[in-house]
């Protein structure tokens, strides 16, 4: 029998089913759209650092470091063009202002660990890529930070490669003082890193170095005269040494060759 007027009656029937298949449906669309969002901030590493996503139904709230703002806000729009998101609330914070502004660079063995700040501007990856080329693991566990020197770039640069003439080593950027110690791979390389630091980037400040030849044993040194030569070898701790000794020589040789 047709009864058009007892329609509602299954009306809070109808609604429980669509209020438990919608409940049932929300972890899958929350994780549609944290996908679709993480998809999008991959393609713009520029815009955050560290970026955390929290997705609400198909509301999305985006923490972590801004980088750019310019970066950021094409990023947002993005998101709400390209992903189900409906409403996006930015959380993220502005980058520190970094006083000093310090970088250190370590080596021991076959591992090196990047610290301290980076300026978001690509630095990161140039400088982890520049110590992977010298045959290092490298362990990143720098910030991003405002306060750079202007010639950081070139600092950075020149920290990374001491990485390959010492072990260990360290190489410390604060502002624009750069510092650098460690021991020597070998003679050549002590000779190649004393070579560098007397020439260190244009803009650099103060300047330190404490580096060590590299240890030697059994640690020998020789000198012997020949049909009016004389001839030295072996080994000697210093290059101040080194002019010493064959200064000495030379005299003490009465006109001989040294």
């Amino acid at each position: 029998m047709h009864l058009p007027k007892k329609w509602w009656i299954g009306l809070p029937i109808l609604a429980g089913l669509v209020y438990f298949a919608q409940d049932a449906l929300t972890p899958q669309l929350e994780a549609a759209i944290r996908a679709s969002v993480a998809a999008r901030l991959s393609q713009a590493p520029d815009a955050i650092d560290r970026p955390q996503i929290k997705v609400a139904g198909r509301d999305v709230v985006l923490a972590g470091i801004s980088l750019s703002p310019e970066a950021k806000r094409r990023l947002l729009a993005a998101i709400g063009v390209e992903t189900p998101a409906r409403l996006i609330v930015d959380a993220t914070e502005p980058l520190t202002l970094a006083r000093p502004f310090m970088l250190k660079l370590e080596r021991q063995g076959g591992k090196a660990t990047i610290s301290g700040h980076l300026p978001p501007s690509g630095a990161r990856e140039r400088l982890a890529a520049q110590i992977a080329a010298l045959g290092l693991e490298v362990t990143d566990a720098a910030t991003y930070a405002d306060g750079a020197p202007q010639n950081f770039a070139e600092l950075a640069a020149f920290a990374a490669q001491r990485l390959a003439e010492l072990d260990p080593a360290s190489a410390t950027i604060s502002d624009a003082t750069l510092a650098v110690a460690g021991e020597a791979r070998s003679g050549a390389d002590y000779d190649k890193a004393l070579s560098a630091l007397k020439a260190p980037p244009l803009g650099a400040g103060d300047f330190k170095i404490e580096i060590s030849p590299p240890r030697v044993s059994p640690y020998v040194f020789s000198a012997s005269l020949r049909d009016g030569v004389i001839a030295l070898s072996g080994h000697l701790p210093t290059e101040a040494m080194r002019k010493e000794v064959v200064a000495k020589a030379a005299a003490a040789g009465a006109g001989a060759a040294v």
